[in-house]
Protein backbone atom coordinates (compact mmCIF):
# COMPACT_ATOMS: atom_id res chain seq x y z
CA UNK A 1 0.00 0.00 0.00
CA UNK A 2 1.21 3.49 -0.87
CA UNK A 3 -0.20 6.69 0.60
CA UNK A 4 0.59 9.61 -1.71
CA UNK A 5 -0.05 13.31 -1.15
CA UNK A 6 -2.54 14.91 -3.52
CA UNK A 7 -4.85 17.94 -3.61
CA UNK A 8 -8.64 18.32 -3.42
CA UNK A 9 -8.62 19.79 -6.94
CA UNK A 10 -6.78 16.73 -8.22
CA UNK A 11 -9.29 14.44 -6.52
CA UNK A 12 -12.16 16.44 -7.97
CA UNK A 13 -10.77 16.01 -11.49
CA UNK A 14 -10.12 12.26 -11.16
CA UNK A 15 -13.36 11.05 -9.62
CA UNK A 16 -17.06 11.60 -9.84
CA UNK A 17 -19.95 11.46 -7.42
CA UNK A 18 -20.39 7.67 -7.53
CA UNK A 19 -16.77 7.19 -6.44
CA UNK A 20 -16.85 9.71 -3.61
CA UNK A 21 -20.43 9.57 -2.40
CA UNK A 22 -19.63 10.47 1.21
CA UNK A 23 -17.50 13.56 0.58
CA UNK A 24 -18.84 14.82 -2.72
CA UNK A 25 -20.74 17.65 -1.07
CA UNK A 26 -17.36 18.85 0.28
CA UNK A 27 -15.11 18.17 -2.72
CA UNK A 28 -17.20 17.93 -5.84
CA UNK A 29 -17.56 20.68 -8.43
CA UNK A 30 -21.13 21.22 -7.21
CA UNK A 31 -20.12 21.22 -3.52
CA UNK A 32 -22.53 22.95 -1.21
CA UNK A 33 -20.15 23.13 1.76
CA UNK A 34 -16.58 22.46 2.70
CA UNK A 35 -14.64 25.12 0.80
CA UNK A 36 -12.26 25.06 3.77
CA UNK A 37 -11.02 21.68 2.55
CA UNK A 38 -9.32 23.52 -0.30
CA UNK A 39 -6.98 25.51 1.92
CA UNK A 40 -3.50 24.54 3.09
CA UNK A 41 -4.61 23.41 6.55
CA UNK A 42 -5.86 20.11 5.14
CA UNK A 43 -3.58 17.45 3.71
CA UNK A 44 -5.08 15.09 1.14
CA UNK A 45 -3.78 11.66 0.22
CA UNK A 46 -4.63 8.88 -2.21
CA UNK A 47 -4.28 5.29 -1.02
CA UNK A 48 -2.93 3.09 -3.80
CA UNK A 49 -2.86 -0.71 -3.88
CA UNK A 50 -1.65 -2.56 -6.97
CA UNK A 51 -1.62 0.68 -8.97
CA UNK A 52 -5.29 1.41 -8.18
CA UNK A 53 -6.58 4.22 -6.00
CA UNK A 54 -8.73 2.55 -3.35
CA UNK A 55 -9.35 5.39 -0.89
CA UNK A 56 -8.79 9.05 -0.11
CA UNK A 57 -7.70 10.53 3.20
CA UNK A 58 -7.73 14.03 4.62
CA UNK A 59 -5.65 14.91 7.69
CA UNK A 60 -5.38 18.17 9.62
CA UNK A 61 -4.07 19.28 12.96
CA UNK A 62 -6.82 19.29 15.57
CA UNK A 63 -6.98 22.87 16.85
CA UNK A 64 -8.97 21.92 19.93
CA UNK A 65 -6.73 19.18 21.33
CA UNK A 66 -3.02 19.92 21.58
CA UNK A 67 -0.63 17.51 19.84
CA UNK A 68 -3.37 15.74 17.91
CA UNK A 69 -3.85 14.89 14.27
CA UNK A 70 -7.45 14.76 13.04
CA UNK A 71 -8.64 12.25 10.48
CA UNK A 72 -11.08 14.54 8.67
CA UNK A 73 -11.88 12.15 5.82
CA UNK A 74 -11.30 8.47 5.20
CA UNK A 75 -13.35 7.32 2.25
CA UNK A 76 -12.75 3.86 0.91
CA UNK A 77 -14.24 3.45 -2.54
CA UNK A 78 -17.36 1.31 -2.53
CA UNK A 79 -15.95 -1.72 -4.34
CA UNK A 80 -13.06 -1.97 -1.83
CA UNK A 81 -15.12 -1.75 1.37
CA UNK A 82 -15.20 -4.84 3.55
CA UNK A 83 -11.86 -6.11 2.23
CA UNK A 84 -9.64 -5.17 5.20
CA UNK A 85 -8.21 -2.08 3.53
CA UNK A 86 -9.63 0.19 6.25
CA UNK A 87 -7.75 -1.77 8.90
CA UNK A 88 -4.49 -1.50 6.99
CA UNK A 89 -5.01 2.23 6.41
CA UNK A 90 -5.70 2.88 10.10
CA UNK A 91 -2.56 1.00 11.16
CA UNK A 92 -0.51 3.05 8.72
CA UNK A 93 -2.11 6.36 9.72
CA UNK A 94 -1.34 5.76 13.38
CA UNK A 95 2.32 5.10 12.47
CA UNK A 96 2.43 8.26 10.35
CA UNK A 97 0.90 10.42 13.10
CA UNK A 98 3.32 9.02 15.68
CA UNK A 99 6.30 9.64 13.39
CA UNK A 100 5.15 13.28 13.11
CA UNK A 101 5.34 13.53 16.93
CA UNK A 102 1.62 13.75 17.51
CA UNK A 103 0.43 12.30 20.82
CA UNK A 104 -3.19 11.75 19.78
CA UNK A 105 -5.29 11.04 16.76
CA UNK A 106 -8.89 12.25 16.56
CA UNK A 107 -11.91 11.86 14.31
CA UNK A 108 -15.65 12.41 14.28
CA UNK A 109 -18.38 10.00 13.27
CA UNK A 110 -21.92 9.28 14.33
CA UNK A 111 -22.20 6.07 12.33
CA UNK A 112 -22.56 3.20 14.87
CA UNK A 113 -20.69 0.66 12.72
CA UNK A 114 -17.81 3.10 12.18
CA UNK A 115 -17.68 3.83 15.91
CA UNK A 116 -17.23 0.10 16.51
CA UNK A 117 -14.58 -0.07 13.77
CA UNK A 118 -12.54 2.76 15.31
CA UNK A 119 -12.80 1.23 18.77
CA UNK A 120 -10.64 -1.62 17.41
CA UNK A 121 -7.84 0.96 17.19
CA UNK A 122 -8.36 2.13 20.78
CA UNK A 123 -10.43 5.18 19.90
CA UNK A 124 -12.90 6.23 22.55
CA UNK A 125 -15.52 8.97 22.53
CA UNK A 126 -14.93 12.20 24.48
CA UNK A 127 -16.55 15.62 24.53
CA UNK A 128 -14.53 18.63 23.48
CA UNK A 129 -16.84 21.47 24.39
CA UNK A 130 -20.18 20.08 23.24
CA UNK A 131 -18.72 18.14 20.33
CA UNK A 132 -18.30 14.36 20.60
CA UNK A 133 -14.99 13.25 19.11
CA UNK A 134 -13.15 9.95 19.10
CA UNK A 135 -9.59 10.06 20.44
CA UNK A 136 -6.75 7.56 20.66
CA UNK A 137 -3.29 7.90 22.15
CA UNK A 138 -0.34 7.16 19.90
Amino acid sequence: MKILKTSPSNIELKFDKKDLELVWEYLGPERIKGDGFYNNEYHWFEVIIEEKIVAIICLAENKFLQSSLNLSVLEIFIKYRGTGIGTEIMKELKKIAKSMNYKYMTLQTRNPSLIEFYKKFNFSTHLIGKTPIMVTSL
